[in-house]
């Protein structure tokens, strides 16, 4: 299914840029990065289906590891198409807040560093801790920007 992520999408673009370049280093921090929470898988199992249901309020597809580099874990509605949910683990270099969104929202009480913002009929919020940025993203006809932020911050305290 295509996915409605910005997110996905532009650091995708950075990890292509990366290796066409040869940077190692950046591929590492990503692995790094999501070694502070495990495998791909693990970041996958951070919440159930049943959560990612009661968080949409929509039924979801069983997750499903996400490009670029497997750092991302997706669920994807299964009747409201184009609900979505998702969540992402890279390294700090990657932090790139959309301060030029509008609707765009600085968070305090959130790792270093935390925003809020819509995206694409969504809302996508991340936080820049000591060895990561985290990231999600949500859609859905019920999500709102709580619900990211909401996210977000069980994210973070399952990492």
């Amino acid at each position: 299914m295509i996915t409605h992520s910005r997110i996905a999408g532009c650091l995708l673009l950075v990890c292509i840029a990366a290796d066409c370049s040869g940077d190692t280093k950046a591929a590492e921090e990503t692995a790094s990065a999501a070694a502070s929470v495990g495998s791909s898988s693990d970041l996958c199992s951070l919440f159930n289906t049943q959560e990612i249901r009661t968080l949409l309020g929509t039924p979801v597809a069983v997750s499903t590891v996400s490009p670029p580099s497997a750092s991302a874990c997706q669920w994807d509605g299964t009747t409201d198409d184009g609900a979505y949910a998702q969540v992402q683990v890279v390294g700090v270099r990657y932090w790139t807040p959309p301060k030029s969104a509008e609707g765009y929202e600085k968070l305090s009480g959130l790792g270093k560093e935390a925003f809020v913002a819509p995206e694409m009929g969504g809302w996508q919020a991340g936080a820049l801790t000591d060895t990561a940025a985290a990231l999600v993203a949500v859609k859905s006809g019920s999500a709102t920007r709580e619900t990211a932020v909401r996210f977000l911050r069980d994210m973070l305290g399952r990492m």
